[in-house]
């Protein structure tokens, strides 16, 4: 049986098909690995207990009818309820949850309530307006002005490129570990 659309999904679980729920299931696992694999680095053994849970809470919600219709797909619905659970793992065994770089800030607000998103940027905000020389220069240069790393060199007096490029990553690391304290001061992590 070819399904389309969630709400299909949503029908065959709350009539108990046993062989579309189990394809269902299996359906996203895969995705769900690589997924907690590269935006986490979580093993696949804890995956494999959070994608279970998270399967498990949606099908409660379609049973006790507490979900009736998405708007959504429902791998994006499965994927926020196991983001959600790999978050709270996470909190739970003192970890920091890895966002990539090249997360969008869409994708990194989606995690946290409103409240908290608000928290965290100014948070963010406060760290690195109090940013001293050099890393506040660096980081207006490249972030701000859109300088490439040569022209930062020649500008603050580097060497080369490549002291320019490690001043930076220098710069980020101290940037990132202030940040992480104060997040986990305020039990945002």
């Amino acid at each position: 049986m070819e399904i389309n659309t969630a709400n299909e999904i949503i029908s065959l679980i709350r009539d108990e098909n046993d062989s579309e729920i189990k394809r269902i299931y299996y359906l996203y696992r895969e995705s769900f690995f690589r997924y907690g694999i590269s935006r986490f680095e979580l093993d696949e053994n804890i995956l494999s207990d959070i994608y279970q849970e998270s399967f498990i809470s949606l099908y409660d919600n379609i049973k006790k009818g507490r979900l009736t219709h998405l708007s959504c797909s429902l791998k994006t619905y499965l994927f926020k309820i196991g983001t959600n659970q790999i978050l709270s793992f996470l909190r739970k065994n003192d970890k920091h949850p890895h966002f990539p770089i090249t997360q969008s800030i869409t994708e990194l607000e989606s995690y946290y309530s409103s409240d908290e998103w608000t928290m965290i940027q100014e948070i963010i905000f406060r760290t690195v307006s109090v940013l001293e020389y050099p890393c506040n220069k660096i980081f207006s240069l490249f972030y701000w002005k859109q300088k490439r790393m040569n022209e930062i060199a020649h500008i603050m007096g580097y060497k080369n490129e490549q002291v320019a490029k490690n001043r930076k990553s220098i710069c980020l690391k101290n940037l990132k570990e202030q940040v992480m304290e104060k997040l986990k001061k305020e039990d945002l992590l």
